[in-house]
C-alpha cells in the first residue's frame, strides 16, 4: 500500500467515524417515553401524521 492509499484511507475511516459518532450524539439526545398507554408530544411529532376520532374513540391513527 502506498503513502497516498493509506493517507486516502485513513480519511474515509475518520469520516465514516465523525458520521458515526454525530448518528450516537442525535440518538442519545433522543428521549422516547411511554408510559402505559400513553404517548409524549415527541413520540406522537415524530411517528404521528394524524389521528381521526369520532368522540372520544380513535377511529383511525395514520403513521408517517
Amino acid at each position: 500500500m502506498t503513502k497516498v492509499k493509506f493517507v486516502e484511507s485513513k480519511n474515509q475511516i475518520d469520516k465514516e467515524i465523525d458520521r458515526l459518532e454525530e448518528k450516537i450524539k442525535l440518538s442519545s439526545n433522543e428521549t422516547e417515553v411511554v408510559t402505559d398507554n400513553e404517548l409524549t408530544r415527541e413520540l406522537m411529532e415524530k411517528y404521528v401524521e394524524s389521528v381521526i376520532c369520532e368522540g372520544s374513540i380513535v377511529q383511525k391513527i395514520i403513521w408517517k
